[in-house]
């Protein structure tokens, strides 16, 4: 397994296991599934409240209940990775399950700059 060697700010050298690609690909399947699973549960649940005003037409004008579910169910889908990372230190739930965390190339904490960022070039 690779390793990276860290300094602390007490001179202290300490050594970092790397994640491997498996742990790295697990990490993000769980994540994926995780996904998923709140797309399909918070879609059912809201088609089920506004089931009156639910059109498949794609002629008709944005609602109030179309924002809502946007909001309600879209955000948090695309927004997972960076403000979980950010709230949980570098972790994701996939990531916490494999025992892996994100962090700077230093060793430090990242930022939430630093999270939207890696976010936002994920697909490159």
């Amino acid at each position: 397994m690779r390793t990276l060697q860290l300094t602390t700010d007490h001179n202290v050298p300490i050594e970092v296991e790397l994640a491997s690609v498996g742990q790295r690909l697990v990490a993000v399947l769980l994540d994926l599934v995780i996904m998923v699973a709140y797309f399909l549960i918070m879609s059912l649940i809201m088609s089920m409240i506004f089931i009156s005003t639910f059109r498949f037409d794609s002629t008709q004008d944005f609602s109030a209940w179309q924002i809502f579910f946007m909001i309600v169910v879209y955000l948090p889908f695309l927004l997972y990775s960076p403000v979980l990372e950010y709230l949980t230190k570098g972790q994701t739930v996939g990531k916490m399950a494999m025992g892996i965390r994100v962090t700077k190339k230093n060793g430090e904490n990242a930022k939430f700059r630093e999270y939207f960022t890696r976010w936002l070039f994920r697909p490159i």
